[in-house]
């Protein structure tokens, strides 16, 4: 078959499923054919000879004919000016489109499988935690001020978070789940996951409480799966990950409305509370900062009680200084 009839085919629809996806994989195989077809494809388009979908199989043939001819069409000695200025801006518009095409070529969105279903974000303020479902049942857990894309396609749901999320997921052999977070990828394999990655700390925490989970590390191109019970923590900076022996209702406890400490210093303590109550702390001295302490806290107490109990049960002194709407509130230990 020449190349003009895989393209026919192609733009004019007269062409089954699984044709189509035969003639697309071998247009993947040839990248002289991709571009022309991508080019001819976006011509197809704007000259609005293909746009309706109740035009009938014969006409859409004499159409793409009369296109192909236009396209092959060597110099006239006179031309009318209105047909010429519609010419000229049809291949304008194509050399526009031509690195979109290209994009689309490099990113194989040719493929049915990439094709985007449903996209939606989601977020939270500081000092809110939200839950939601996805409509396969699987059910997300965003912390205080988190984010999340969700793009939704036929084989597979990809997630980017900036901030921290449990994810309870079912899984599904027909559907991959992955949480994109950079450097990193997480796919699911069903299973109760934490993860903790906001853009303002220098590592990132995967903590697998169920099921099981794979990461794929981007930067050096090697996976690991985690055991229940492990956690996978990434130096951004350095760019080195470590496995670690993690108590997975601890890291979590956070979705249950609660603070949980063990043998945390408390810059890592107020780290987490500057999270939750959108304030700033700053230490006399480095040795106060990286006294541990271990403490379990409802989210629901204030920022003013707790800094009480620090008082009161460890003599740390404080002054809260109140900053104008939109800072945040200064809290200088000593």
């Amino acid at each position: 078959m020449d190349k003009k009839h895989w393209i026919i085919k192609l733009l004019t629809k007269n062409i089954s499923s699984d044709e189509r996806k035969y003639l697309l994989s071998e247009i993947e195989k040839d990248p002289e054919t991709k571009i022309e077809y991508i080019k001819y494809l976006n011509l197809w388009k704007l000259t609005s000879l293909g746009s309706s979908p109740r035009t009938s199989l014969q006409k859409r043939n004499q159409q793409f004919n009369k296109f192909w001819r236009l396209k092959n069409r060597s110099k006239r000695p006179s031309i009318i000016l209105s047909g010429f200025l519609r010419y000229a801006a049809i291949f304008i518009a194509v050399a526009l489109l031509f690195s979109l095409g290209r994009y689309i070529m490099d990113n194989n969105l040719l493929s049915d499988k990439e094709t985007v279903i449903q996209e939606y974000r989601l977020e939270t303020n500081y000092g809110s935690i939200s839950e939601f479902q996805l409509k396969d049942g699987s059910t997300i857990w965003l912390n205080t001020n988190s984010e999340i894309l969700i793009t939704e396609m036929k084989e597979k749901c990809i997630v980017q978070l900036k901030g921290e999320a449990y994810f309870d997921i079912l899984h599904n052999e027909d559907r991959e789940f992955q949480i994109n977070l950079g450097d990193l990828v997480i796919i699911d394999r069903g299973t109760r996951f934490n993860v903790s990655a906001y853009p303002e700390d220098s590592i990132s925490r995967t903590v697998l409480l169920e099921g099981k989970i794979e990461l794929l590390n981007q930067i050096d191109n090697t996976s690991v799966q985690l055991n229940i019970g492990e956690g996978y923590i990434y130096n951004k900076k350095s760019k080195v990950a470590d496995l670690v022996d993690v108590d997975g209702t601890i890291e979590s406890s956070w979705k249950d409305g609660k603070f949980v400490f063990i043998d945390k210093s408390l810059r890592q303590i107020c780290d987490n509370l500057s999270k939750w109550y959108n304030v700033e702390f700053i230490y006399s001295n480095q040795a106060l900062a990286e006294t541990r302490y271990t403490c379990s806290l409802k989210r629901t107490t204030t920022v003013n009680q707790i800094m009480k109990i620090l008082n009161s049960t460890s003599n740390i002194d404080y002054e809260i200084t109140s900053s104008d709407e939109g800072s945040k509130d200064i809290i200088r230990l000593k």
